[in-house]
């Protein structure tokens, strides 16, 4: 997972940049595709919570979403949620420290991060 270094640039404010937009470290491939399907994920849930605002604003009758308050809240609260969780994968991945385990320290399966790419335990330590 480290091997393959490539220099990477400051991406929608994460990493930590120098003059001249190169950031202070270098990311592995498997951090710049995970950084990117994060981005794209984060920007996505982003869209869903402003569809959430505008249905939860909007008077009776004109509800674009047809849910109720208590769905809107739901839904508020998971998307902010998933939001928090991939902020912190996003930092895990400028520290140097995603993918490795935050409870016994040990590298998380590739398979694990693509299937889960916030994950921030190992599978053994997630039983």
């Amino acid at each position: 997972m480290r091997s393959n270094k490539i220099r990477a640039r400051s991406v929608a404010g994460h990493g930590t940049s120098v003059p001249g937009g190169q950031a202070t470290r270098t990311y592995s491939g498997a951090e710049w595709r995970q950084q990117y399907r994060l981005l794209g994920e984060r920007d996505r849930l982003r869209d869903q919570r402003d569809e959430l605002r505008v249905a939860a604003t909007s008077g009776p009758g004109y509800e674009p979403l047809h849910v109720t308050n208590d769905e809107v809240a739901t839904q508020a609260a998971t998307i902010k949620d998933r939001l928090a969780a991939i902020d912190k994968a996003l930092d895990r991945i400028d520290s140097g420290d995603y993918g490795v385990c935050l409870v016994c320290g040990s590298e998380i399966a590739d398979q694990r991060l693509k299937a889960l790419p916030t994950a921030e335990v190992c599978r053994k330590c997630a039983a």
